[in-house]
């Protein structure tokens, strides 16, 4: 068997992981590193756990996930599951859970369990290392969808300056062939069609669930995406888009598009937008796009959204120094800072809306609204899990917010916490870096009850709260290895910070949000 110092590498590989696939491949050389005879990583989807690495058993089957609910994190002697006619049998077993979410299961046979038990106590924090990397995919997935659509829009200009009704349908169905890789096209419009790639006679021809494809037409009268049941004799047909536009009574129909997404509604409803506001303008001969007014209302709705939010603090007083700033990536940010004194003390929040843009700043507004009328320390709990309940009700569309809300009592010197699936904060006390965090989930995915949790304040404590831009350009430890090399306050430190990190503001890769608090 490797060294302890090895194994530790391979632990401390596991936890600096910064993608999903990267932490699989690190918690198979981790467990690897233990030489046993046999070893078994599952993983789990829909439901189903199945091996994706298999070293010393004969084992090709799947687990359901209800086989290993009974075991908790860490669990030695003789563990035996069946499935169908195999089975794996192991001295131990391993969930890499969070909460009651399973994501992998590990089961190893090996002669000698002392060294592996060295390390159970890092096991529990497996699983909510992988859920920090699933929310981090989570958020550049909804990212990367938010630029295609910016884009689509961006390159559909065009269209709204058209004034030719008859041009308006023409060259817009060309664009979204153009734009989706569709290899046919038609459009339905004052009962006339304009077709790409086929003809009338051909359309006669194509079914979905053994209708005709104009029935579906008129029984839709919605936008919908269609990937099975089409039948048709002449033509390879695997998918077909359909847009339509209730105001104008139109139909835009793709069949065969090459797309990364499934078009969703919201995407739907800015291509329908596009072309209703294009047939307005030439039905009516009257406003064409001025960019340069949309350009000022823009900044001007910018404005106004980045008021609900502090862009940056500078307080002081006998007691502490707060510093903070909030950059956001894009005119509008989904960032949120807040500092105030209330009562016998000092408030603070960060929190970070999923996304960007002007999507992510409504429900920052939504935050500062609950912060104006919420902060009441006796009764804040219970308004933040009103708040909870509230957006989980809503359900936008899988945004969430992540928050650190934090009240420090100048009287007692206690710091009270409460960590909503945000990046851990870090406090700097006597030399040493503790990390303030729990395990509660965003705000709006699931309602929970929550509780504060405390920790003492003493003279000269440096506290660092921060969202997870900042990550997009130094790494985890870095920022607390950064903290600890600081023996005094830097009141300017936050900017030095920022102005290190990001070089060129146009091209910052996601929105900057820190605070730094001095205790004297």
């Amino acid at each position: 068997m490797k060294n302890l110092s090895n194994i530790y590498n391979y632990l401390s590989n596991l936890f600096k992981s910064d993608s999903l696939s990267g932490f699989e491949k690190n918690l198979i050389s981790f467990f690897k590193c233990f030489n046993p005879e046999k070893l078994i990583v599952l993983k789990e989807e829909r439901g189903i756990l199945a091996s994706i690495y298999n070293e010393g058993y004969q084992f090709e089957s799947f687990i359901d996930i209800s086989d290993v609910y009974n075991y908790g994190i860490f669990n030695e002697g003789e563990i035996k599951i069946d499935s169908f006619d195999e089975k794996i049998e192991g001295d131990i077993l391993i969930n890499v859970k969070f909460k009651n979410k399973v994501f992998f299961t590990v089961v190893l046979k090996l002669d000698d369990l002392s060294a592996v038990k060295n390390f159970k106590p890092f096991f529990s924090s497996f699983g909510y290392k992988y859920y920090e990397l699933m929310a981090k995919e989570s958020r550049l997935k909804a990212f990367v969808l938010y630029q295609q659509k910016i884009e689509f829009i961006k390159n559909a200009d065009f269209i709204l300056s058209i004034l030719d009704e008859d041009e308006v349908i023409i060259k817009s169905l060309a664009f979204f062939v153009d734009t989706f890789s569709a290899e046919a096209a038609f459009v339905k419009y004052n009962g006339k069609f304009n077709f790409i790639g086929l003809d009338s006679d051909d359309l006669k021809l194509i079914k979905v669930e053994d209708s005709p494809i104009e029935d579906l037409l008129i029984k839709k009268k919605n936008t919908i995406f269609v990937d099975s049941g089409i039948s048709c004799d002449k033509f390879n047909i695997n998918n077909i888009f359909i847009i339509y536009i209730e105001e104008f009574d139109i139909y835009v129909v793709l069949f065969n598009i090459k797309y990364d997404f499934i078009p969703d509604k919201e995407f739907a409803e800015i291509i329908s937008s596009i072309l209703r506001i294009a047939l307005k303008n030439a039905i009516r001969h009257k406003e064409i796009v001025n960019y340069k007014l949309q350009e000022q209302e823009i900044n001007y709705t910018v404005e106004i959204l980045n008021k609900f939010s502090s862009q940056r603090i500078d307080f002081e007083d006998e007691n502490l120094i707060a510093t903070g700033i909030n950059r956001p990536a894009k005119m509008a940010g989904g960032d949120f800072l807040d500092f105030r004194v209330i009562d016998d003390g000092y408030f603070s929040t960060i929190a970070d809306v999923c996304g960007k843009g002007y999507s992510a700043s409504i429900l920052t507004v939504v935050l500062s609204t609950f912060i104006e009328v919420g902060v009441d320390i006796k009764n804040f709990i219970e308004k933040l899990e009103l708040l909870n309940s509230i957006l989980c009700k809503k359900n936008f569309d899988g945004k969430f917010i992540t928050a650190f809300f934090s009240y420090y009592n100048k009287n007692d010197g206690l710091f009270r916490y409460i960590s909503l699936g945000h990046e851990p904060a870090f406090l700097i006390s006597n030399g040493e870096c503790k990390e303030l965090k729990s395990e509660y989930l965003p705000i709006g995915i699931f309602e929970e009850k929550y509780s504060y949790f405390e920790c003492k304040i003493n003279s000269g404590d440096k506290l660092f709260i921060y969202s997870d831009g900042i990550t997009e350009y130094i790494e985890y430890n870095d920022i607390k290895n950064r903290l600890l090399e600081m023996k005094n306050y830097d009141k300017d430190f936050i900017d030095k910070f920022y102005t290190e990190l990001v070089f060129d503001k146009e091209k910052q890769k996601d929105d900057f949000t820190c605070l730094y608090l001095y205790f004297k």
